[in-house]
């Protein structure tokens, strides 16, 4: 239950909605561990500070890497080939 609601603050944060974040979110004795793809590495300390934010989260480990966005997706797929 408190992985859910750490996962919906992060959705329904104003500085991380607009980046819709697609982040695997655990919490184990109150450790919220985040994990995931983000367009920006700079976007880690609105992520700790919004889960740090959760009633019931003692402690943030976010683990993130940033991956830039493709302007043509379909062309990279085939380029793989």
């Amino acid at each position: 239950a408190l992985a859910l609601r750490v996962r919906q603050v992060l959705a329904d944060d104003p500085a991380l909605r607009p980046h819709k974040l697609s982040l695997l979110v655990n919490v184990l004795d109150g450790v919220a561990v985040i994990g995931g793809p983000v367009p920006d590495a700079k976007l880690t300390p609105a992520i700790e500070s919004a889960a740090a934010a959760v009633p019931g989260v003692v402690r943030v480990k976010v683990s993130v890497w940033e991956v830039k966005p493709s302007a043509n997706p379909l062309a990279d797929r085939l380029g793989e080939k």
